[in-house]
């Protein structure tokens, strides 16, 4: 598996196709969970916590919807991730304290 090296700062909604979107919460400060949901197209939302504090926000349900492998985000987590796993769909990256 390839280390991908991403110039790109949080908050983000990293596509599949490795395209990425610059997001800002509605309410300037916290994304509420009707958000998050949209940024993943309505799915269940699942975090997956970083080791630098910053955190995914992935579909829970993705592997099992069949979503496209998400190779930026699972690049992210890699370090956090179980072996062999990975993630699918689209991601948003963003900070812990973005999430409330």
């Amino acid at each position: 598996m390839t280390i991908l090296m991403v110039e790109i700062v949080p908050p983000v909604v990293i596509s599949p196709s490795g395209g990425y979107n610059e997001v800002r919460p509605k309410n300037g400060s916290d994304f509420e969970l009707a958000e998050l949901a949209s940024f993943i197209d309505d799915g269940s939302v699942e975090l997956v916590y970083l080791r630098d504090g910053t955190l995914l926000v992935i579909d829970e349900d993705g592997k099992d919807k069949g979503l496209a492998y998400n190779e930026v985000a699972t690049g992210l987590a890699l370090l956090v991730l179980h072996r062999g796993d990975y993630i699918v769909g689209p991601a948003l990256w963003c900070q812990e304290e973005q999430i409330k």
